[in-house]
């Protein structure tokens, strides 16, 4: 399960920032100004999406299921530690993993 956790984040990842630099190339694009606007302010390569939706919908069907795929994939993250010490035979505290708050590790999924 967490070999599928990582394929996820990783590829949710890099479908993300490929979305946002074809959003950020197509503002470029349009002018010098959209293109720093996209860039700098928070939120400006949505704005300019919502603007410009013509020449920005290339790019935010990537960037949606880049972070979809990233937010799923990162949901079974937490268990990874679990899953190594299970798979190699460790006590989970030998693995030298970070924990996280309000989960247990031997928490079933």
């Amino acid at each position: 399960m967490y070999h599928l956790s990582i394929a996820a984040v990783t590829i949710g990842f890099l479908l993300a920032a490929v979305g946002s630099i074809l959003i950020l190339i197509k503002a470029v694009q349009q002018s010098i100004v959209c293109g720093l606007v996209a860039f700098f302010l928070p939120g400006g390569a949505l704005i300019f999406t919502c603007f410009h939706w013509e020449e920005a919908k290339i790019g935010f069907l990537p960037l949606v299921i880049g972070v979809i795929m990233f937010t799923w994939g990162a949901n079974g993250v937490p268990y990874l530690k679990t899953a190594l010490a299970e798979r190699y035979h460790l006590h989970p505290e030998r693995l030298h993993l970070p924990s996280f708050p309000g989960r247990s590790s031997s928490e079933p999924r």
